[in-house]
């Protein structure tokens, strides 16, 4: 029988002032304070969404050569984890599009709205995600 994954085999799924967790909390208070403002800093939210991208990749990274190097005895175990990277390299494809449309984004152009539309989108599959890490026990 494949061994069960646990919640330590993923860094998405730890707590702490460092966590993803606790950043992606930070930045999204960060940005529904912001968003309100006559001039949103669009150039520093793409910096920040960029910086938080380096980590969430890094701990996708970690996570998914933990899963590949557990025992897996069934097909079930090699589609849970095809599905979990699918779902991490759209997440990051996703974040990537998001980053440059905001790099090249003027106030009040489409892009702008577009950007405010799907952020909160973005910061739920964040939060959904390690989630599902957390979940893993």
């Amino acid at each position: 029988m494949p061994a069960k994954p646990t919640s330590s085999d993923c860094q998405l799924s730890q707590d702490g002032p460092d966590s993803l967790r606790t950043k992606i909390d930070d930045l999204e208070r960060w940005w529904r304070s912001c968003s309100g403002d006559n001039v949103v800093p669009w150039e520093e939210l793409a910096g920040r969404l960029h910086d938080l991208r380096s980590e969430v990749a890094a701990a996708f990274q970690d996570c998914e050569t933990r899963q590949r190097s557990r025992p897996r005895g069934d097909a079930g175990s090699r589609e849970q984890l095809d599905q979990l990277i699918g779902a991490h390299a759209l997440l990051l494809a996703d974040l990537d599009k998001l980053v440059m449309r905001l790099r090249l984004c003027e106030p009040g152009d489409d892009c702008c709205r577009e950007a405010e539309d799907s952020l909160p989108k973005l910061f739920d599959r964040f939060k959904s995600m390690l989630s599902q890490a957390s979940a893993l026990t």
